[in-house]
């Protein structure tokens, strides 16, 4: 019975290495991550400090995974510190211009806290006794009304940063789709954004809860596995929103005149540096070339990049990269001896077969690309 316990503490243990381990690696990725965008700034500055204080908490209780204090102050102080970050998030992926002054505000309610915890502290008031779980704390109300207030207050403080932040990123999410759909643009960037500012909330939310209970070892285990999963889901999300979006493009400003025709400059603007990347540069050539990778290179969005190539050429990213890589493939059968697998490849098909369905699809139905060489070649 003791060594199953042993084991079971290990493993629980192991779980709150893997929660930290997880947060330090999201946070450090996104900072090299290949856009280097400076909109992954505040997760990667949320990952890594969290990630520090998970490591700091779980190995100030070994040897034995001891109880803790649920008086938890530091933590909260620490997640009242970075809840702003969430809404500098959105000021940076969205592109809003935002004073440094107006950056500052965001922090007053951490500094207020830390203030009064630091007079708290300094004060002559007797200090509240080891608390088991957040009932046991707040039993402690009439005898210890100066910690457990501030305790109580420094929760409020956090719960309603969280909501707020969260309110003040679902409005400009929301407007940002409603300009999306208004334009015939994919929703998927905007569903992204949703999904990110639920998964904050739940974060937060969670956070609280396990934070009051957190001496039951298994809810630390399912607490640690489910924030894990939280931190690599929105990580992810951030990866593939392709950071930071296109927002200034004309049609954020409101239906005008001016509006569209400063929108019809900058949608020529980026069909010229894509006729220059597929035209000049040929990427097209790129095996795997994704929309992704396109947008990274004309530093915007795929929505938005999709959304013009739809409008103006009339199909889509994958259609345009085929109708590169056929008319390359079909002059370098008319004028080339290269065989029919070296010229799949240096048009950029991965395999002799996809080469020969996209031929069939796009050329000749009835016709190999060796068999409509030989006719074009006795035709001329």
């Amino acid at each position: 019975m003791q060594e199953s316990m042993d084991l079971y503490t290990l493993f629980a243990f192991s779980t709150f290495e893997l929660r930290a381990l997880v947060a330090l690696f999201w946070g450090v990725f996104l900072i090299f991550y290949r856009n280097r965008s400076r909109a992954n700034l505040p997760l990667s500055c949320i990952f890594i400090t969290i990630g520090m204080l998970y490591l700091v908490n779980s190995f100030q209780r070994l040897p034995v995974l001891a109880p803790c204090d649920v008086y938890n102050v530091r933590s909260y102080l620490v997640l009242t510190f970075l809840a702003p970050f969430t809404i500098f998030y959105a000021y940076f992926s969205m592109n809003e211009k935002v004073n440094k002054w107006r950056y500052l505000l965001h922090f007053i309610p951490f500094t207020l806290m830390l203030g009064l915890w630091l007079l708290l502290q300094a004060s002559a008031a007797p200090r509240i006794p080891f608390c088991y779980n957040i009932k046991v704390l707040f039993g402690h109300a009439t005898q210890y009304p100066l910690y457990v207030g501030y305790f109580a207050l420094l929760m409020l403080v956090f719960l309603v940063q969280v909501f707020t932040y969260s309110g003040m990123g679902l409005v400009r999410i929301l407007r940002l789709r409603k300009k999306y759909k208004e334009h015939h643009l994919s929703m998927s960037t905007t569903n992204k954004l949703l999904g990110m500012d639920f998964l904050f909330v739940y974060y937060a939310l969670f956070c609280m809860v396990f934070m009051s209970y957190n001496n039951n070892l298994t809810l630390s285990i399912v607490h640690n596995f489910s924030i894990c999963l939280t931190i690599t889901a929105i990580a992810m999300l951030s990866i593939r929103l392709g950071l930071p979006l296109k927002t200034d493009f004309g049609f954020m400003n409101g239906p005008s005149a001016e509006s569209d025709f400063e929108s019809e400059k900058v949608d020529q603007l980026l069909l010229e540096q894509i006729n220059y990347l597929l035209e000049v540069t040929q990427i097209y050539k790129l095996p795997q070339l994704s929309l992704q990778d396109l947008a990274d290179k004309l530093n915007t969005n795929r929505t938005y990049v999709s959304g013009c190539i739809n409008r103006y050429y009339g199909c889509s990213f994958k259609q345009l990269v085929m109708k590169h890589r056929i008319e390359a493939a079909k002059k370098l059968l008319l004028h080339t001896p290269l065989e029919v697998q070296a010229i799949a490849w240096e048009v950029g098909f991965y395999t002799r077969s996809s080469f020969y369905n996209a031929f069939k699809e796009n050329v000749s139905k009835t016709l190999s690309p060796v068999e409509w060489r030989k006719i074009k070649q006795q035709d001329s």
